[in-house]
């Protein structure tokens, strides 16, 4: 997520405001001012209800930021944090390349919380018991504790998701399957808070059910998509170049009536190739970072058994994961080099490269 307004900049990492984040912070202001208001009196009372949100958001930035710092030591580029409705997002540009490394990025955000927890707990007990800043402390400990714990919840896109992916990655040797066990308990988790959420408007009519019910669709959306990623992830690392390639023949059939050297028609050095068992995920990356159009593919012999682009790419994933692309698509692909915003497979293999 890097849309919305930037306000600053942190460890080089740009900070953003999502539009969405001006009408959370509107409604905690207001919620809060009408709960400080009878104690402070109304100026005062909308005054720490504006406190009360900027502080929270604050928390929320902070929490990311423990999430980014970490990234950043494992050399990982941070591309932007971003406040937005349900709280705030790092856009961290991959994963970390172990499940070791994956848990201590998902695990800071939490440890950043439970810290600001400890200290706004201790700022409480230092000030004047019936003050606002005490008030204003005790609420932002309760807060961040609750941070803490939500985050910590198993699944997608939470943190706790990240580090059960962690534990399944490092169990099983496979970061896929972490990813998809994750993100189906992402989903479930969704759906829970989406159907209590509603059972509790229905039983008690009590609006504020209508949270729960939002944050389990955020949830379950966001958790949808990680398995959607995940699933073309999967087909990655499952086909080969052989199964994309085009024929040798393939340009000749096309309307090339000159019978010329592969070589030439490709306008490539030689030893620029890929084997026809190299995993699509590996031929796109070969693709992107020599920023070629296509690539011939050799057999075990050595021979050129035919030729390889994100055009034979995009149309061969699209069929596994019956997905509709159009032949425009394939084409544009084939001759731009870009694939198109609903499989943006370059993308995505550069998440776990």
């Amino acid at each position: 997520m890097q849309s919305g307004w930037r306000f600053g900049t942190l460890r080089n990492i740009p900070l953003r405001i999502d539009p969405s984040w001006l009408y959370i912070v509107g409604l905690i202001t207001v919620s809060d001012a009408v709960a400080f208001a009878p104690r402070y009196g109304l100026a005062l009372g909308t005054l720490a209800g504006l406190a009360m949100a900027l502080l929270l958001f604050g928390s929320v930035l902070l929490h990311e930021l423990g999430h980014s710092v970490v990234a950043q030591s494992q050399g990982i580029t941070v591309n932007s944090i971003t406040l937005f409705f349900f709280g705030g997002v790092a856009a961290i540009e991959r994963e970390s390349r172990t499940p070791g490394g994956l848990f201590q990025v998902a695990i800071a955000g939490p440890a950043v919380s439970f810290l600001l927890c400890l200290l706004f707990g201790l700022l409480g007990l230092l000030l004047p018991l019936d003050s606002l800043g005490a008030t204003l402390a005790v609420n932002l400990t309760r807060i961040n504790l609750a941070l803490t714990l939500f985050n910590l919840i198993p699944g997608l896109p939470l943190d706790g998701g990240q580090v059960l992916k962690a534990g399944i990655w490092q169990a099983t040797g496979s970061r896929l399957q972490g990813n998809r066990w994750a993100a189906t308990s992402g989903k479930i988790l969704g759906a829970l808070g989406i159907g209590l959420g509603l059972l509790l408007l229905l039983q008690t009519g009590d609006f504020g059910s209508i949270w729960l019910a939002l944050i389990g669709g955020f949830i379950w959306r966001s958790a949808d998509r990680y398995e959607t990623i995940n699933a073309i992830q999967e087909v990655l690392v499952e086909l080969v170049a052989a199964d994309a390639m085009n024929p040798a023949d393939f340009w000749a059939r096309a309307g090339n009536n000159t019978r010329l050297s592969l070589g030439r028609m490709l306008a490539l050095p030689d030893e620029v190739t890929v084997r026809e068992s190299l995993p699509l995920l590996d031929v796109v990356d070969q693709l992107d970072r020599e920023r070629l159009r296509s690539l011939p593919v050799v057999s075990l012999s050595g021979s050129v058994s035919g030729t390889i682009d994100r055009g034979s790419i995009l149309a061969i994933v699209a069929q596994r994961l019956m997905i509709a692309v159009t032949p425009a698509q394939v084409e544009s692909a084939r001759e731009t080099g870009a694939f198109p915003p609903n499989l943006p497979l370059s993308a995505i293999v550069q998440t776990i490269k």
